[in-house]
C-alpha cells in the first residue's frame, strides 16, 4: 500500500509541475483556449468561424470552465483544472475499487489509472478528455449504485452526468449507448422487468441526459 501510495504521490507531483507551466499543445492554444478567449474577449457565446472552422459547433463544457480560468487569471489555471480532472477521476477509481472489493484493490485500480502515459500526458495540458472522462466515469459509478440499489436517484445522477459527459465532447456518445446497453440488460435480463418499467428506465435516463447535455447542439443548429 505505501508503495502505490509513494507511484501516486509521484505521479501527481511530476502532473502537477507540467501543469503549471503555459500551454503549447495546438489543441489547447489553437482550439479550447483561443475560443474560450474569444468569447471572453465578446462577452457572448457567438460563432467563430475563424478558429477551426470544422470544429465550430463542438460541445464545450469544459472550455467554459477555461473561460472562467482567462477571466479569473490565466491559461495555467485552465491547465490546473484539467489536471484536477484527473486527480478526481483517479479517486472515483480507488472509491469504486473500495467498494465493490478492498481498499487495496482501489489503491492498485488507481495507481494503475494515473500512471497510464496518456493519463500522465493529458494531465499537464488544457485539453477536455479527462473532464470526459470524470463525468463518463461518474455516470458509470452511478448506474453502478443503481444497478445494485434499484433507487432511482442513482439512474438519475447517471443520466444528468451522461449529459455532463456529452456535453464535452463528441465522443461522449459512446458512453451513453453502453450505459443504456446497461440499463436494458439490467431491466430486462437480470431483473425480468415489465416492459412499462423498462421504458420508463430508459426515457428517464435518455431525457435527463438530453436536457443536461443538448445546450451546445441546440446552440449549433441554431446559430
Amino acid at each position: 500500500g505505501i508503495i502505490l501510495l509513494l507511484v501516486l504521490a509521484v505521479q501527481v507531483f511530476f502532473n502537477l509541475a507540467g501543469a503549471s507551466v503555459l500551454p503549447s499543445g495546438w489543441d489547447a492554444l489553437g482550439e479550447h483556449l483561443a475560443r474560450a478567449k474569444e468569447w471572453v474577449r465578446l462577452q457572448r457565446l457567438e460563432a467563430i468561424p475563424y478558429i477551426n472552422y470544422m470544429q465550430r459547433g463542438q460541445p464545450f463544457n469544459v472550455g467554459m470552465l477555461y473561460g472562467m480560468s482567462l477571466l479569473i487569471k490565466d491559461a495555467i489555471l485552465a491547465k490546473l483544472i484539467h489536471f484536477s480532472f484527473g486527480v478526481l477521476a483517479a479517486i472515483g477509481v480507488y472509491a469504486l475499487g473500495k467498494r465493490c472489493f478492498s481498499s487495496k484493490v482501489g489503491l492498485f485500480s488507481a495507481a494503475i489509472f494515473y500512471t497510464i502515459p496518456a493519463v500522465a500526458y493529458l494531465s499537464t495540458t488544457a485539453y477536455v478528455d479527462l473532464g470526459l472522462t470524470f463525468y463518463a466515469f461518474l455516470a458509470l459509478y452511478a448506474f453502478i449504485n443503481w444497478t445494485t440499489t434499484s433507487r432511482r436517484s442513482w439512474l438519475i445522477i447517471s443520466g444528468v452526468m451522461s449529459g455532463l459527459c456529452v456535453g464535452s465532447k463528441y465522443a461522449g456518445f459512446l458512453p451513453i449507448a453502453i450505459l443504456v446497453l446497461g440499463i436494458l440488460f439490467q431491466s430486462w435480463l437480470i431483473k425480468k422487468e415489465k416492459f412499462i418499467s423498462i421504458a420508463k428506465n430508459l426515457l428517464l435516463f435518455v431525457l435527463l441526459t438530453g436536457l443536461a447535455g443538448s445546450f451546445w447542439y441546440v446552440r449549433d443548429f441554431i446559430i
